[in-house]
């Protein structure tokens, strides 16, 4: 689970704090019954990190014990890891909107990492997935200087292959349409 949905290293020292926590946690009654609170109203809280998206868009349940282990890992500050389909990971061409020549590329990394030439988002380098519920419509891919936090959140419309379309909603209202570079033969 560690290795999973957070960055390491997690020698055998630190697997047992985690792991003295979560007992110490789970064996107060009035504690163990505020982390379940807790977890529950937070459904938003790590939107687009790997646990948050795996683990808790179920069907609306009772949290697992796996669930409040990750929320108590988390909340201890370990770092998480983004939440980065393989689906969108590669190396994309921007064909719109147009920024030049050449046309703007993105690489999105299995670990989060996003490097783009887009004049309006280059500064962004961090991404990240997030599942639609009933406060997001729709599913989206999170951008953001650093720490997720929401920077950007654009709109997943299609993704195929070979195909990427989100779009960014609001005033600067903006369609992008990436293709997959295919690798050289």
């Amino acid at each position: 689970m560690l290795d999973r949905y957070f960055f390491g290293p997690f020698d055998d020292r630190r697997v047992e704090e985690l792991r003295a926590e979560i007992a110490r946690q789970m064996a107060d009654p009035v504690f163990w019954g505020g982390t379940v609170g807790s977890y529950l109203r937070n459904k938003q809280v790590g939107s687009g990190l790997a646990w948050r998206e795996e683990l808790s868009y179920q069907p609306p349940r009772f949290p697992r014990a796996i669930d409040l282990s990750v929320w108590i890992v988390w909340n201890l500050h370990v770092k998480p890891r983004n939440y980065c389909p393989a689906a969108f990971v590669g190396e994309w061409e921007q064909l719109t909107p147009v920024t030049g020549d050449p046309s703007a590329r993105w690489s999105l990394s299995a670990d989060g990492d996003l490097q783009t030439t887009d004049p309006g988002l280059r500064d962004r380098d961090t991404w990240a997935f997030h599942r639609h519920d009933k406060d997001r419509p729709l599913d989206g891919v999170l951008l953001a200087k650093g720490k997720l936090s929401g920077d950007e959140d654009l709109l997943v419309r299609c993704i195929t292959d070979h195909d990427l379309t989100f779009c960014r909603i609001g005033y600067l209202y903006t369609e992008y349409h990436l293709r997959r570079i295919t690798e050289p033969r």
